[in-house]
């Protein structure tokens, strides 16, 4: 084919013919070429001849709207209106549909897009995110895996975290330009049970009453050991009154004794 790279505000973008635009199907042969008075270019190969003029040569102006054509929930596809594990994830027809809703462990998904381009697939280029995990444009051509030979655009997103995300999907012809409309998709992959905002609340209950009920064991059991060292104070008290008793009685007895002995 034929490659013309153009300079514009100091970046360089190239567009690239091949049979589809009217070029040989052939190589051409890199000393058959020649500039002619006019400005005009002409290239020969082994099947005959190309003559084209370079500031003649643009890009198609169509505007492309990507549209998916397939969906698959871990390889197997999603059928409209079918159930999987008691959720309908497409309530909408493929080409029309505008959200999935899916449960936390449904989250390895696979698309396929098409951008309608019949006339040159080969020469569509698409480029995607998936908000809400990259805001970044992932630009997808002919050199990558993910566009086959029939210009279809297949996307694959492995292990989903839960979260609400919106995929964004645009075609252009060679990319130069992505004027079209933007084929989007609202995702949303619920929690787990355990992370649902009411099973925290259950938790937070749960934490409340666990740490309530230590607190008031907590309380009690001190109130036991003060009402405890209470009883022992007394009973100390008690003991400590009934030796200061014996020691004023015995006191007493020897006061008597010594006098009975000095009567004597």
């Amino acid at each position: 084919g034929i490659t013309k790279a153009t300079l514009k505000h100091g970046k360089v973008s190239f567009t690239n013919f091949d049979e589809h635009d009217g070029t040989l199907t052939c190589d051409y042969t890199p000393s058959e070429a020649a500039l002619l008075k006019d400005g005009s270019i002409v290239m020969g190969g082994k099947l005959g001849t190309t003559l084209f003029n370079p500031n003649n040569l643009g890009t198609p102006k169509t505007k492309l709207t990507p549209r998916m054509v397939r969906a698959e929930l871990f390889g197997d596809e999603i059928r409209t209106g079918k159930e999987y594990d008691g959720r309908v994830i497409m309530p909408e027809e493929m080409g029309y549909a505008k959200k999935m809703h899916l449960d936390y462990n449904q989250n390895t998904l696979s698309f396929v897009y098409s951008a309608m381009n019949y006339a040159a697939p080969a020469k569509t280029v698409y480029r995607y995110r998936l908000r809400g995990m990259s805001d970044v444009w992932t630009i997808v051509d002919h050199r990558s895996l993910l566009l086959d030979e029939n210009g279809l655009l297949h996307l694959s997103f492995y292990h989903i975290p839960p979260g609400k995300y919106t995929l964004e999907v645009m075609a252009s012809i060679e990319g130069n330009a992505f004027d079209g409309k933007i084929a989007t998709l609202d995702i949303v992959v619920d929690d787990p049970w355990w992370s649902t905002p009411l099973a925290k609340v259950l938790y937070f209950v749960l934490l409340a009453i666990i740490l309530y009920t230590a607190v008031k064991l907590y309380l009690k059991n001190q109130r036991e050991k003060i009402s405890q060292q209470v009883r022992e104070d007394e009973m100390l008290k008690r003991i400590q009154d009934l030796l200061m008793q014996l020691k004023v009685q015995e006191e007493m007895h020897d006061e008597i004794y010594q006098k009975n002995l000095a009567l004597q």
